[in-house]
């Protein structure tokens, strides 16, 4: 029993030790990112264009010919009463 109470707190040393590893890897880095986003100027991206500087005009959406209606005509027989 004692050698899995070693064992065991072996264990959690390992883990902490490598999770303060890793909190402290990840400060330093947000550390660096920090200072680089700091020292590059942000560009703008340019506006579009507006749609007065493009003379194009776009083509009219053609007309779609629709057919002629027909009147149906009531066929059925009318019912028996």
């Amino acid at each position: 029993m004692a050698m899995i109470g070693r064992q065991e707190a072996r264990l959690e040393r390992t883990y902490y030790k490598a999770l303060h590893e890793l909190q402290r890897l990840r400060a330093e880095r947000e550390a660096k990112l920090a200072l680089v986003s700091q020292s590059t100027p942000v560009e703008q991206v340019p506006a579009p264009p507006s749609k007065k500087t493009n003379n194009i005009q776009s083509p009219a959406e053609p007309e779609i010919p629709t057919p002629p209606h027909k009147i149906m005509r009531d066929t059925a027989a009318p019912p028996n009463l």
